[in-house]
């Protein structure tokens, strides 16, 4: 501002008569101020044109793609989570169960739909996404494949769990790759969101600038001043209004995160109740190992759940963890049988040698 002043009494002092004759030239000066300042408004007011529009750009594809993207990641991540589920309701209860394949078909045409809701997302290309005809072929591959050995359940196990095997392989490509969407759509939401912030400070700095060169103008460019005062303050209003959807839109994110949350304890306490029920019924059946891990993974789960349900409903940036000092052998011991547990389902085998002692602070349930 300092620099600003000086060079506008230098420019002042051209216009001016020697100081023996004591006075200005106040029509040519009103004059050049004048064409200056409406110079400036009309500089101010294609910078403004071009900031609104920004402004509109960035929040159309925040609403319209950004945000977008990130919630069809979200609802496919669950639809495939879902086939996941029925597929392997299918191979531990048999495709005889009563509603297995029609579950699982109910799944896979789930994931259809959302596969669609993701293609019509004008996306631009972008290496290490997988676009919409690859993720279908993903889809494809699998149900071609797994859908045809489903007969082999009784006349050929070995088939038929290979067949698994390759599904649930093609299921986790399948989950990596929403994975990877549901953080792209959520950096991109994250980005947007910033970019009109910039423009609202780029605004508010173009408002402050104009307002310094009018106070130089002085009292006869008046009405000028509050016109353009005028046109800014719509501007920034504009502005503010793009910034509020924006913040609504990702607070509808939010609360959508909230009733899934909420939605996710039923089944999940079904789930546990059921395991439990059947091992309350003999405790000596051949499934108790099955039934065992699916009380304690649904446990797992709820816990989970709730703090998702925590983080959205608060305005905590994480989870508090609880922290509890455990013997290490038995922890040890418990996670090297999950372990297990993923590995014998990808066909592989799992030797562990513990040599654990004393005690570990850490949080069980994430672990």
């Amino acid at each position: 501002m300092k620099q600003a002043l000086s060079q506008f009494r230098q420019w002042l002092t051209r216009f001016t008569l020697p100081a023996e004759q004591g006075r200005y030239r106040p029509a040519l000066v009103l004059a050049l101020s004048l064409g200056g300042l409406l110079v400036a408004i009309a500089v101010t007011g294609v910078a403004g044109l071009a900031i609104n529009q920004n402004v509109h750009d960035i929040t159309e594809r925040a609403l319209e793609i950004d945000v977008n993207l990130e919630d069809e990641a979200d609802d496919m991540r669950a639809a495939i989570l879902d086939l996941r589920h029925f597929h392997r309701d299918l191979y531990f209860d048999g495709a005889d169960q009563p509603n297995a394949r029609q579950n699982l078909e109910n799944a896979y045409m789930e994931l259809g739909e959302q596969l669609g809701d993701y293609a019509e997302i004008d996306l631009e290309p972008i290496p290490g996404i997988a676009t919409d005809e690859e993720m279908r072929q993903m889809a494809n591959d699998y149900w071609r494949d797994f859908q045809a050995a489903i007969n082999l359940h009784q006349t050929d196990p070995d088939a038929f769990e290979a067949a698994s095997d390759i599904g649930l392989e093609r299921i986790n490509e399948m989950e990596t790759a929403a994975e990877a969407l549901d953080r792209l759509g959520e950096r991109r939401a994250e980005a947007s969101l910033a970019n009109v912030d910039e423009a609202n400070s780029d605004a508010r700095n173009i408002l402050l600038s104009v307002l310094g060169g009018l106070v130089l103008v002085g009292a006869a460019l008046v009405w000028v001043t509050i016109r353009v005062i005028a046109q800014f303050r719509a501007l920034y209003t504009s502005q503010q209004v793009a910034s509020i959807r924006l913040s609504q839109a990702l607070q509808a994110k939010s609360d959508f995160i909230a009733d899934a949350s909420h939605e996710l304890r039923t089944p999940l306490t079904v789930l546990r109740g059921n395991a439990e029920a059947g091992l309350a019924i003999d405790r000596n059946s051949v499934h108790r190992e099955i039934l065992e891990d699916i009380v304690a993974e649904a446990g797992r789960m709820t816990k989970l759940v709730e703090d998702l349900l925590f983080l959205a409903r608060s305005d905590a940036d994480s989870v508090p963890l609880d922290i509890e000092s455990l013997p290490a052998e038995p922890l040890l011991l418990e996670l090297s049988e999950r372990a297990r547990m993923l590995v014998r389902g990808a066909g592989a085998s799992f030797a562990t040698r513990l040599d654990g002692y004393g005690t570990l602070d850490v949080d069980s349930t994430r672990i």
